[in-house]
């Protein structure tokens, strides 16, 4: 996991071998954090990439409440 940060967003990406295998946008907003945008190619799915990018975002959100919404499809 890498991780980029201003003072209020912070963007993760996981990578294999040297490829980006997935992606996280966590945005703060006073006392909450929300996850926008989380993803993991279809091929590196069930090998923890989500796992360590929450867990990577968890860690940023401090002791913020932290907001996901989740989209069907």
């Amino acid at each position: 996991i890498t991780a980029n940060h201003t003072n209020t967003d912070y963007s993760s990406i996981c990578i294999h071998n040297g490829k980006v295998i997935g992606v996280v946008l966590l945005g703060i907003e006073g006392s909450l954090a929300m996850i926008n945008s989380m993803c993991v190619i279809p091929e590196y799915r069930g090998t923890n990439a989500a796992e360590l990018l929450m867990k990577n975002s968890i860690k940023n959100a401090g002791n913020r409440k932290i907001m996901l919404e989740v989209l069907k499809g």
